[in-house]
């Protein structure tokens, strides 16, 4: 008996078992046992024209994203759902990174080959999931582009989507507890085969959803054409002000509660009937919307006469724009994230992880300049400025600050940057630290000014001596060439002048 069919009939017994037992849901309003029965009919339909993956949906833990009043779920299967060629260029180890390299919100969950997979047409992620079990604010299930292949042998992380989410608004066949199934595919005919066998084993059909990934954004492989497929990842956002007991439940059992398929055709097909996304929804403003302008300005000017009264003088004020005025254009994402990411300078991109059409993020105020292109990566205001106090403030300022690299143990481990330490002997007390992996620009292999045959990357020896180790190749590997010792103290002084410093 092979292991394949060895595995599926372990599977139907623990089903049997489950029918049995009559095992119920807390989380949902149908039973666990009924919902594995549809998820066993659909592994049935493929079984002889697919490799079929077996996984999950799981949430991230409440508290563990940056996020304090959300989570993010992400698929994970215990057999890859990328070629291993693939997920080693994701990985670095094949290919350079264009850009920053990806963002997680959680490593449990997250990770450049967990549940990730390529945008074949004729692929398809079915997850059979049930919503919380009562009302919270934002649900939504959104297929990410999460890596682009760029030019010949580079890579870098869009992590947004072009296509409209699925939310608790367009599931309204759903109620809170009901299950919800997405099939997520590029072909037309493996959604409907998919619906089909649903609902002949009994799941609702009102339940089931399409999410297309035909788009003019996603860059699709279909049939025998030459297109580099997108990699792409399916994120469950969950947004609530009030973590019950039954949320935190419903979320801790996701691993189990919330299930998923991987089909992978065992002969890819020549022709493909796309499976177009859905049309993009249009921003819907309330007419009566209010003005608060008035509102805002008593405000200001009553913070301001109050500070006044306890001695501070105001020394600047604007009014903060709007980082990123998107959302709801077909070309958002295109212009922030996809085909104009490298023909642009804009100082919001490190904030875009998992922006949708729906909804870009619009941030306000000061940011600072990640990508050097406007304003030498310093920090400022982003708006109009009203008033700059410069007998407050002074015209200009030199802040003279330290840095330094070390090794986290003395038995190499990783490079570390000391930073804005007060004395010129970068003395860990007057300092504060950082590992090199959360700055990109720090952590990657760059070519070297001085010498346009060399790579250089900062390195930590065996020794525990951080090290900037020059190499021949782009990717900072093979035969290094030296290695230079960074044991100095460097100066770190940054000058700012005018609205800049005010701002």
């Amino acid at each position: 008996m092979s292991g394949r069919v060895t595995a599926r009939v372990l599977d139907l017994l623990s089903l049997l078992l489950l029918l049995c037992n009559g095992v119920t849901s807390s989380a949902c309003n149908i039973d666990l046992s009924t919902r594995q029965a549809w998820v066993a009919a659909v592994e049935d339909s493929f079984a002889t024209t697919h490799n079929i993956s077996k996984g999950s949906l799981i949430f991230a833990s409440v508290g563990t994203i940056s996020n304090p009043s959300g989570t993010y779920g992400s698929h994970n299967f215990p057999d890859q759902t990328l070629t291993r060629e693939t997920c080693e260029c994701l990985e670095g180890k094949t290919c350079s990174y264009a850009a920053s390299p990806p963002t997680y919100s959680n490593y449990d969950v997250e990770g450049p080959c967990k549940g990730t997979f390529s945008a074949e047409a004729s692929v398809a992620l079915v997850t059979v999931g049930c919503l919380p079990p009562s009302a919270v604010q934002y649900f939504a299930y959104q297929t990410n582009v999460f890596a682009r292949h760029h030019g010949e042998n580079g890579v870098f992380f869009p992590e947004v989507s072009p296509l409209p989410s699925l939310n608790q608004l367009t599931m309204s066949a759903s109620s809170w507890g009901d299950p919800y199934i997405v099939v997520t595919t590029g072909s037309q005919e493996i959604a409907d085969t998919v619906k089909e066998t649903l609902v002949a084993a009994g799941a609702p059909e009102e339940s089931v959803y399409f999410d297309g990934l035909s788009h003019p954004s996603v860059q699709l492989s279909s049939g025998d054409d030459s297109t580099t497929p997108d990699v792409l990842e399916v994120v469950v956002r969950l947004n609530h002000d009030n973590f019950t007991p039954e949320l935190i439940d419903y979320i801790a059992d996701s691993s189990t509660e919330q299930l998923a398929l991987f089909l992978e055709p065992l002969d890819t097909p020549t022709k493909v009937d796309l499976l177009p996304a859905s049309p993009l929804r249009t921003r819907e403003v309330d007419p009566d919307q209010r003005d608060f302008s008035a509102e805002l300005d008593d405000l200001t000017a009553s913070i301001t006469s109050k500070l006044a009264e306890q001695g501070y003088v105001l020394s600047y004020s604007g009014i903060a724009g709007t980082a990123m005025d998107y959302g709801y254009n077909a070309q958002d994402t295109d212009k922030c994230c996809l085909e104009g990411y490298f023909d642009n300078d804009s100082y919001w991109k490190s904030m875009i992880h998992f922006s949708t059409n729906d909804c870009l993020y619009q941030s306000h105020g000061a940011w600072t300049d990640v990508q050097n292109g406007w304003n030498e990566g310093q920090p400022a205001l982003i708006g109009t400025p009203l008033t700059v106090n410069y007998e407050a403030i002074g015209e200009e300022a030199y802040i003279e600050s330290f840095s330094t690299f070390r090794c986290s143990d003395s038995g190499g481990g990783e490079p570390e940057l000391l930073y804005a330490c007060a004395s010129d002997t970068c003395d860990d007390d007057s300092c504060q630290f950082t590992s090199l992996e959360k700055i990109p620009a720090l952590e990657a292999c760059h070519p070297s000014p001085s010498n346009d045959k060399l790579f250089y990357k900062y390195e930590c020896t065996e020794e525990g001596d951080a090290v900037m180790a020059l190499y021949l190749t782009e990717k900072c590997t093979g035969l290094k060439v030296s290695e230079n010792v960074l044991d100095g103290c460097y100066n770190s002084t940054a000058h700012l002048e005018g609205e800049i410093w005010a701002g």
